[in-house]
């Protein structure tokens, strides 16, 4: 039977650095800043032989009616209790609408259903994470990955499965899952971003401006904030003045929430204020 499911490849988890969406693999929460990177999702799902409801749910996520889909697939788990896919389905638009506790028993449910199901697992994982449980998280993801190495979802658990264990500090462990990630799909800078996030959690100011700088293309405001960042702490005035006068440029045109653009133009001008006060390097 082909499955009825609306892929878990969005993640959002708090970008410590610099506050903002930045690439990222797991569920994006209603009216929460993004975060942390994963990968980008496969093509909407398509009619399968699941239950007509689960299906009809399936294409309003895939569109972004999380909210029309949260309700439909509520009828849809009391009409069909024993499909995996509906609860699953459920869990993914309930993460999409913020409600992360009600979500993780949905994942759990598909996974009691149906323990060979990776993308539940995935699902499950993002929204520990999202939660701040990092390590619960990284054992969902281990077991999506083991499940399903070699696709979409198993390449998006293997970059969580690095987010998590940064998270968790295991930072030789966590740059590793990521060089497998940046290797297993070498033309997604997303694990570089977060590879450099993690040498600037660690102070390693010069590895972090060699990851970030093969990242500014994709993610334009966030390296060059966080490389302004990094030139500050080498007490390097030219490159922070232009990495922030840079990072300036992006937020004018990045088409943020107003408070968002507003905090994020406070902390650029603080961080140009510092960069003045230091000497010439």
């Amino acid at each position: 039977m082909r499955r009825a499911l609306f892929p878990a490849l969005l993640l959002v988890c708090q970008l410590t650095t610099a506050g903002l969406a930045a690439p990222a693999a797991g569920l994006p929460a209603a009216g929460a800043p993004a975060a942390d990177t994963l990968l980008p999702m496969p093509p909407a799902p398509t009619a399968t032989a699941e239950p007509a409801a689960v299906n009809e749910a399936a294409r309003l996520l895939a569109a972004g009616r999380s909210l029309e889909a949260e309700q439909a697939l509520q009828l849809a788990v009391k009409a069909h209790p024993q499909s995996a896919e509906a609860f699953y389905n459920l869990g993914l638009a309930q993460s999409f609408n913020g409600r992360h506790q009600e979500a993780l028993a949905s994942f759990r449910q598909a996974l009691a259903l149906r323990a060979d199901f990776p993308e539940a697992s995935l699902g499950l994982g993002t929204v520990l994470l999202t939660l701040g449980q990092p390590e619960p998280a990284l054992a969902a993801f281990e077991t999506a990955l083991a499940r399903t190495p070699d696709s979409p979802t198993g390449r998006a658990a293997l970059f969580n499965k690095g987010t998590a264990l940064g998270r968790l500090q295991r930072y030789t462990e966590a740059e590793l899952a990521l060089s497998e990630a940046l290797a297993a799909d070498p033309d997604d800078p997303s694990p570089a971003f977060q590879i450099g996030k993690l040498k600037m959690q660690q102070q390693k100011w010069e590895d972090a401006l060699g990851w970030l700088e093969t990242t500014a293309t994709a993610f334009p405001l966030e390296t060059h904030l966080l490389s302004g960042k990094a030139y500050l702490k080498l007490r390097n005035r030219a490159a922070a003045e232009r990495s922030l006068i840079q990072a300036a440029a992006c937020l004018a045109t990045a088409g943020l929430a107003a408070d968002t653009q507003a905090r994020l133009t406070r902390e650029i001008d603080s961080l140009r204020q510092e960069a003045a006060r230091l000497g010439d390097h």
